[in-house]
């Protein structure tokens, strides 16, 4: 389990961490007020509050596809790796491996069918 993101100071967006499940309002409150004190937050603080933002976002979303579709939320959540070479900008043709379902073009390929296989019916 990760270790929680520390206090920093700002108290909406340290709420967002009690919440299980954070409204709009309360997602757009704390991001207001992080934009207002970011610049006194520190590079460890400001990585904590925005830690905090991505995941009451992700939650937020869910939850109004979940309102949208009548969905389930969905149990699992899969992304792609690309390796690149941050100066150039050149993509790692050998990482990660072929066949892993990680690359670019397998991880798209996997995820339309898995979308037709789940929302077909709709």
């Amino acid at each position: 389990m990760a270790k929680p993101a520390e206090p920093t100071g700002l108290a909406l967006v340290d709420g967002l961490a009690a919440l299980v499940h954070p409204t709009v309002e309360e997602y757009c409150a704390a991001s207001a007020e992080y934009i207002r004190e970011a610049t006194a937050l520190g590079a460890q603080k400001g990585k904590a509050a925005q830690l905090r933002l991505s995941r009451a976002l992700a939650v937020v979303t869910l939850a109004d596809v979940r309102a949208a579709t009548g969905l389930a939320m969905p149990l699992a959540f899969a992304g792609p790796v690309v390796v690149f070479d941050r100066l150039t900008g050149e993509i790692d043709s050998r990482l990660p491996p072929v066949g892993t379902g990680l690359r670019w073009p397998d991880f798209v390929a996997g995820m339309a069918d898995s979308y037709e296989a789940r929302f077909a019916e709709i």
